[in-house]
């Protein structure tokens, strides 16, 4: 399976024509949140509607700049990981939105506590040989991905999941500044960085992670 992840479009799909060609040889487009700019279901139907221009197999969870109504219109598509699970080609894609708090208010943000509860109630739809997709927007932390400000945001609550549940990749966004793969055992981390500003990965997967890269479109 190749996948083609994106995170942060914030509204801004851009770059999407630069790689059409890659899109639509891929069989699977992964959505970490942030697809809207503080956007409702018109937004998120107008870029949801436009990535399915390139390759309409898409499955996404709302970031922490997505309001309710974002999340109601992935639900509402079909495509909705948040707190779901969606098997794509035998393969379980799990996911959840939303990220801890940010500097300054955001519509979709969560305690690390809550995160531990959504987590915990995601177990339930876990493979009991644990070969499963997790697609986040809050990365997990003290990783390389989950740096803002030299300092590591992420959240303790998901990396102890991925610790205790491994899944064969895990996809997120959220922080802008560190786009790049890093691993937590055999789990190999993908942040794609912010497609508004060019970044998306390539990720080949089969049994394991075959390859995954992080790739920056010149403008």
């Amino acid at each position: 399976m190749v996948i083609i992840a994106l995170a942060d479009i914030h509204a801004d799909p851009t770059h999407l024509p630069q790689i059409a060609e890659q899109m639509a040889a891929a069989d699977m487009v992964l959505l970490a949140g942030d697809i809207t700019h503080f956007g409702e279901w018109a937004e998120a139907d107008r870029i949801i509607t436009e990535i399915c221009k390139y390759n309409p197999n898409v499955l996404a969870v709302p970031g922490n700049c997505d309001r309710p109504g974002v999340n109601d219109y992935l639900a509402n598509k079909g495509i909705n990981l948040d707190c779901n699970r969606i098997n794509r080609a035998g393969i379980p894609f799990i996911g959840l939105g939303g990220s801890l708090p940010c500097h300054g208010s955001t519509p979709n943000e969560m305690l690390d506590n809550d995160f531990t509860i959504s987590l915990t109630a995601l177990e339930k739809l876990l493979p009991a040989d644990n070969k499963f997709v997790l697609v986040t927007h809050e990365p997990p932390a003290d990783t390389a991905i989950d740096l803002s400000g030299g300092e590591h945001i992420g959240s303790p609550a998901l990396r102890s999941f991925i610790e205790k549940n491994p899944p064969l990749l895990a996809v997120s966004g959220h922080t802008h500044q560190a786009p790049g793969i890093d691993h937590i055992g055999r789990t190999t981390l993908v942040n794609p960085g912010p497609f508004k500003d060019g970044g998306f990965a390539h990720i080949r997967l089969t049994e394991k992670v075959q390859s995954a890269r992080t790739i920056k479109i010149q403008s």
